[in-house]
């Protein structure tokens, strides 16, 4: 079943995210930084193949993925360079599908992989700033 690896993802990233605390200061985050950086370059290379009355939300979650990026690093400056290489990346992408299908799997993969990524971003922002130092 396909989406068994999926699921061992989610949990994995659910139970760390109940495991970090403020005391970890040595807690890399940029990796969960250009992660986020990796889901705005998706949703904006998407807005190029959904359909109009889905740009608003495909918007919506560039900016949180972009605002989650700014809140997990503060190298702001390669955060700009690799978010201008993943919009390009994805969008050479996009732009060599051929088929309708090739255009529901890249978003439908994307949007899921993102969507865990947003959650965790999320709970780790707000588990630090929970317990402040």
């Amino acid at each position: 079943m396909q989406c068994k690896p999926l699921k061992i993802l989610l949990i994995s990233l659910s139970a760390m995210t109940h495991t970090v605390s403020a005391d970890q200061k040595d807690l890399n985050l940029e990796p969960l930084a250009m992660a986020n950086i990796r889901c705005a370059g998706f949703y904006t290379a998407a807005l190029m193949v959904v359909k109009p009355e889905a740009k608003k939300a495909y918007e919506s979650r560039f900016n949180t993925h972009y605002a989650l990026s700014h809140q997990l690093s503060a190298s702001y400056e390669a955060l700009a360079e690799s978010l201008n290489k993943e919009i390009q990346r994805h969008a050479t992408e996009v732009s060599a599908f051929t088929e309708k299908a090739q255009v529901v799997d890249f978003l439908s993969k994307n949007f899921i992989k993102c969507s865990s990524i947003e959650a965790h971003s999320a709970a780790l922002i707000k588990n630090n700033t929970l317990h402040p130092e």
